[in-house]
């Protein structure tokens, strides 16, 4: 019986719109034909008034209903709950009234205060659901944002994680609104979790429900933040699984956990000092910019922050430095490393107001271009490693307010320079290899970067290390690099779809793991496509073409571009339109163990050239992972060099079941497809 009550009480939501709905309705045709037309003998609104007052009750019950399964709690229920109740007997009493009525303005009078009521009603309702304040004007309850002087200091939990727990997962886990006895608007509450147990196990991402709910396709029952609620960003699933796997307790700073690279980027966008009298970007002004080469980004959405990394080898003139000067006030990192940046190059640097951290390692700058850029005042990082500075540099470096930061290791300056010249203690000078900016002993992997992951005719392919000395050796076949492979110098041109690995070495460090990102000629616009079974409807993105549009999705499973299965084996049949010679296929899938998505586990691919009789040319076994990895979009390439049809089926073989070492073994599992390319 419990169990059917409960149900009841949960179609409160559904029920409560119908009487608002036609109440509001009823007041306003009623009010349009006595106050605007003049009306003697208005709209009859009893049959809306009796619909009204039945809906009214019912909703008032499943309410109740609703406020007994301990999700709901305090003040704000308790006012909620007799409005509620007043508001359904007011609601029976105004279509009494209405029947009974012997003068219709004294009825709208009577009829304008009981709107008044389900207002009020409404708005206890709405800020149950979705927090305190939400119909409110002005929601005062939002926190504004924090400006931090050194990001470095900030605390990881208050300044970054809690904000974002605010605005989306505050709502349901608050003092008025404990879903699972769950509070997440307070450290203990954290600490002691909820029903179904700790929320967070520090260090443990796998035993964590915070990073494990949150990972759940949106089908699922226990997915957080529920399906209908704003959901978290991909930024924001990554910074919050970093810290949760990183921290031991609740007050570390920043600098205490030593964030990667992509993570400290993110802290830097969301934390970064005030912004006022900066120019808003124009996305025209950003295009104008690449499209003459220039390798500039927007650093965040929310702030007018503009980053410029340049690919090493390549080179820089005058003329760029012009253009990015074009955008001086919004300019906040500069990397320029070995692009022939020289003194005379500098002198326009000064004009960069508002930059925070500038890297110009191997190049052939010296003390004295160096001293141009003083009069940065925001200037808190510079990375002059491998340059030809001297010890002159450190007797002026008092002159740089703002520097925190000075990296000089393979210069002319040695330790005892550095005890010699006094510097303040707010400077710290990195002579040898420093481990936050390089890495670990061994190299991280370089980053391989092109226009697209799809092209049609040629693309040409960057490589880059965050160590500007560091040796990159590649191989486009897939296979892994060595010591005889190719040496990267230059942009890397392909003409067919190839798979890029890429290693870094250099002296005194250990050579990195490969880098690994397929590329895809598009050979073929694909006439039609049939899949069999169809996608789960909450994965259909734009419907069965999603799949070859050439638009790459991203590796998050909710970016509105993957075609969903669960637990299913899929078959894609292609039609090219005509017979034609086919060289390759290849298709996109998603890896994300903590949302049940895993490639799948085969593939099989036939040709046909009158889509009735198949003839299979290849089938692969596809590696799985055997334990927990990062996600990852995974491009699977099939080679039939010299095959000739028009229609070609996939069939892909989904894994089905959670692996036994998965927090969840032996639940159903997802298949994630997104682009099918032809070549």
């Amino acid at each position: 019986m419990d169990s059917i009550l409960n149900l009841i009480g949960k179609f409160h939501p559904l029920l409560l719109h119908l009487p608002i709905g036609v109440l509001i309705y009823a007041y306003l045709h009623l009010g349009y034909d006595l106050l605007i037309k003049k009306k003697n003998k208005p709209v009859d609104i009893g049959f809306a008034l009796g619909v009204g007052a039945i809906s009214t009750v019912m909703s008032c019950i499943s309410g109740y209903l609703l406020s007994t399964n301990g999700e709901y709690a305090g003040e704000m229920l308790d006012w909620h709950k007799w409005l509620g109740i007043g508001t359904a007997f007011g609601a029976i009493v105004l279509f009494l009234f209405y029947k009974k009525r012997t003068g219709t303005n004294r009825f709208f009078v009577a009829f304008t205060l009981f709107m008044g009521l389900l207002t009020a009603t409404g708005h206890y309702g709405g800020s149950l659901t979705h927090g305190e304040g939400f119909l409110s004007i002005d929601n005062t309850s939002k926190k504004a944002a924090v400006e931090i002087s050194d990001v470095n200091d900030a605390d990881v939990f208050e300044h970054l994680i809690m904000p974002i727990v605010d605005r989306k997962c505050v709502s349901c886990h608050n003092p008025k609104k404990k879903k699972g006895d769950l509070l997440l608007n307070t450290i203990d509450g954290w600490k002691k979790g909820g029903k179904t147990g700790k929320f967070l196990v520090a260090g443990n991402l796998d035993k964590s429900l915070m990073s494990l709910r949150a990972h759940l396709p949106m089908t699922e029952k226990e997915h957080m933040p529920p399906s209908g609620k704003l959901q978290l960003e991909q930024e924001e699933l990554v910074l919050m699984d970093w810290w949760i796997s990183k921290m031991t307790h609740y007050t570390h700073k920043v600098s205490d956990l030593s964030p990667p690279a992509h993570i400290m980027k993110y802290i830097r966008a969301k934390l970064d000092y005030s912004t006022e009298g900066v120019p808003p970007l124009v996305k025209d002004d950003i295009k104008a910019l690449q499209a003459k080469g220039i390798p500039v980004q927007r650093i965040s959405d929310d702030k007018p922050w503009l980053s410029i990394n340049y690919t090493r080898g390549e080179s820089i003139t005058k003329n760029d430095i012009s253009n990015i000067l074009s955008l001086n006030e919004n300019i906040r990192w500069i990397k320029m490393s070995k692009v022939g940046l020289t003194d005379r190059l500098l002198d326009r640097l000064d004009e960069l107001h508002n930059l925070k951290s500038l890297d110009i390692s191997l190049n052939e700058v010296t003390t004295n271009g160096i001293l141009k850029l003083k009069s940065l005042e925001h200037l808190e990082s510079l990375n002059l490693y491998g340059t030809n500075v001297d010890k002159q540099l450190l007797k002026d470096l008092h002159d740089f307010t703002s520097l925190k930061s000075i990296y000089l290791w393979q210069t002319d300056i040695e330790e005892d320079d550095i005890t010699d010249a006094e510097l303040p203690q707010e400077i710290t000078v990195n002579l040898g290899q420093d481990l936050a900016v390089f890495g670990s002993v061994q190299l991280s992997p370089p980053m391989i970067s092109g226009v697209s992951d799809i092209f049609v005719d040629t693309i040409h392919i960057g490589l880059d290390h965050q160590a500007s000395n560091a040796v990159i050796r590649y191989t486009i076949d897939g296979t892994e690099p060595n010591e005889t492979s190719m040496v990267y110098d230059s942009p890397i041109v392909l003409d067919r779809t190839a798979s890029v690995k890429a290693t870094a070495s250099m002296d005194g460090w250990e050579t990195s793991v490969s880098a690994d990102q397929s590329y895809l000629k598009s050979t073929y616009k694909v006439a039609s496509c049939i899949i069999d079974p169809t996608p789960n409807e909450k994965y259909s993105a734009e419907g069965l073409g999603t799949i070859i549009d050439l638009q790459k999705a991203s590796n998050q499973f909710s970016d509105g571009k993957w075609l969903g299965f669960s637990a299913q084996d899929v078959s894609i049949t292609l039609d090219l339109g005509k017979i034609d010679t086919v060289n390759a296929i290849s298709f996109g899938t998603l890896r994300d163990y903590r949302s049940y998505i895993f490639t799948p586990i085969g593939a099989k691919l036939s040709i046909s050239n009158d889509g009735v009789a198949y003839t299979e040319v290849m089938s692969n076994d596809i590696p799985q992972i055997t334990k927990p990895e990062d996600n990852l979009v995974v491009n699977t390439i099939l080679s039939v060099r010299g095959s000739v049809a028009r229609y070609i089926k996939l069939d892909l073989t989904a894994q089905k079941k959670n692996p036994a070492w998965h927090p969840s073994p032996g639940a159903d599992c997802w298949l994630f497809i997104d682009e099918i390319v032809v070549e």
